[in-house]
Formats: C-alpha cells, sequence, structure tokens
C-alpha cells in the first residue's frame, strides 16, 4: 500500500502593498524614480492583458469567471505595481517640496516635470 503524503499549505503570499512598503525609495534619484514608476507602469499595463486572457479566467460552478492561478498571479503583480506607481509618486511629491523649501531650483524643475506627466 502506497501512503499518500499531504501536501504542505503553501506560505501565504504578502499583500502587493506590503511588499511596496518594503522598497526603500528614499535613496533613489529623481530619474531612478522616474524609472521605477515607468518601469511599472509597463508591467501594470501587459498584468491587465494578462487578467483579460482565457488562460488566466476559470469558469466558477455558478458559471462566473474567475482567475484562475495565473489570473490571481497577474492581479497580485499589478497591485504591487499599482503601489509601487503610487509610492514614485509620492516620493516624487516629497521631493519637489523639499526642493521648494531648500530654494534648489533645478530639481524642483525636474520633480515637477516628472509629477507633471505621471499624474
Amino acid at each position: 500500500m502506497t501512503r499518500r503524503i499531504k501536501p504542505k499549505p503553501s506560505p501565504a503570499m504578502p499583500t502587493p502593498g506590503t511588499v511596496a512598503a518594503g522598497v526603500d525609495l528614499d535613496a533613489l534619484s529623481v530619474p531612478e524614480l522616474v524609472t521605477l514608476h515607468d518601469t511599472a507602469s509597463v508591467i501594470a499595463e501587459v498584468c491587465v492583458a494578462m487578467t483579460c486572457r482565457p488562460c488566466s479566467i476559470e469558469t466558477a460552478p455558478d458559471g462566473t469567471e474567475v482567475p484562475n492561478a495565473s489570473g490571481r498571479l497577474a492581479h497580485w503583480q499589478l497591485g504591487l505595481c499599482t503601489a509601487l506607481m503610487d509610492r514614485c509618486v509620492d516620493r516624487l511629491g516629497d521631493v519637489a517640496e523639499a526642493a521648494r523649501r531648500d530654494g534648489a531650483a533645478e530639481l524642483l524643475a525636474t520633480a515637477a516635470e516628472a509629477l507633471r506627466t505621471r499624474l
């Protein structure tokens, strides 16, 4: 007789917001914040497209469409990208405010342009 081994439950995934909060943005320059924001934006667009694909959707017993494992991962990644983008915009706002307060005109202009094109 073959003994069946129970699979271990998978660890709970952290929330996208928790992961995004763990990224240290304080050390990043304005160009690095812009690059991180724009990269997260592109990945978010791919995630949105993935959530609409049949390979990411399954039919529930009641006939509704629900995300399968692939769809849940795409939704989670989308949440992470969105949270990172929000944090980048918030950080750019902080940098702009500090530059305004300190009279750093060039940094203020750079941060303001980055914010203007990302809001």
